[in-house]
């Protein structure tokens, strides 16, 4: 009895650990921290959220980038606003 107690416990805190990781992943912050260090991941995407700033508890900043042309966009309780675009700028040598 004691044994199938300790493997119960066992199971459980090991689908604890792997939810607490799958919400690391989800919120973003494990991501962000290995994002640098796995640039192969990024390669082929179209689509990149460069910068996330709230601008109040409903609104957030983005700059977007896709297909080389950044874009500034509010969202909003509203929907999303286009504040602004332009070319990518070429990176330094």
């Amino acid at each position: 009895m004691t044994g199938a107690l300790l493997q119960a416990l066992l199971a459980l805190l090991a689908v604890l650990g792997l939810i607490v990781l799958v919400a690391a992943l989800v919120r973003g912050g494990l991501g962000r921290r290995l994002g640098p260090l796995l640039p192969q991941l990024a390669e082929g995407r179209r689509l990149r959220v460069v910068e996330r700033r709230p601008v109040d508890p409903r609104s957030t900043l983005l700059l977007v980038e896709v297909d080389g042309v950044e874009y500034a966009v509010l969202t909003t309780a509203g929907g999303p606003l286009l504040l602004a675009q332009r070319p990518q700028r070429e990176k330094a040598p």
